[in-house]
């Protein structure tokens, strides 16, 4: 079954060199001059936001991680699969919720360990940018996470939507949710990251 147009085209970005990327499922479409060339990716996701850091870096978001493009390589790092909970391992090793009665929990070395299919845990990218200090925020519905010195960290939030996001110039992180309103999440909220904190 075909895609309505506005759910098979994701985000349009013009790298510095004068190319435009136009997301697609699983590929991305690239303008270089006249020609049109087809970037194929592994996946089924589409690419909703772009966003390059001053050494052509390229990283483009999809509703479930990021990838990052750099000398014509792809590398990819996804926090969660779609309509499926994460889970985290424990220090004696056992798989346990993501999900906990707090505002938001700490996520760390959910790569491949997912709960139940749940379609209440479906995610969708909202917000994608470089920082001046060439770190990497990335946001969806329910994840905020952030790349520095090439290590992802990354927050949960269960408890409510995110609906758009934003970084202002001091580096804090602005979260809106339709029903818990505004939040501003602290510029240094990540140096506080400890990796796995369970209750």
């Amino acid at each position: 079954m075909a895609l309505p147009p506005q759910e098979s085209i994701g985000g349009i970005y013009k790298l510095q060199d004068g190319r435009v990327w136009i997301g697609s499922i699983g590929a991305i479409w690239e303008y270089d001059f006249g020609i049109w060339r087809q970037l194929v990716l592994s996946g089924d996701e589409l690419f909703r936001f772009f966003t390059e850091d001053d050494h052509g870096v390229v990283y483009g978001a999809t509703d479930t991680g990021v990838y990052q493009v750099e000398n014509g390589k792809f590398t990819s790092d996804h926090f969660t699969m779609q309509d499926q909970k994460p889970l985290v391992v424990s220090e004696d090793g056992k798989f346990s919720d993501c999900s906990f009665d707090k505002d938001y929990f700490t996520i760390a070395n959910c790569s491949g360990m997912w709960g139940e299919k749940s379609p209440e845990h479906h995610f969708k990218a909202v917000f994608l940018q470089v920082g001046e200090d060439g770190s990497v925020t990335y946001i969806n519905n329910h994840i905020v996470a952030k790349l520095q010195d090439q290590v992802w960290k990354s927050f949960l939030f269960n408890s409510f939507t995110i609906a758009s996001a934003a970084v202002d110039v001091e580096g804090h992180i602005w979260i809106f949710s339709d029903t818990d309103g505004l939040v501003r999440l602290e510029s240094d909220i990540f140096s506080a990251y400890q990796g796995l904190v369970l209750p």
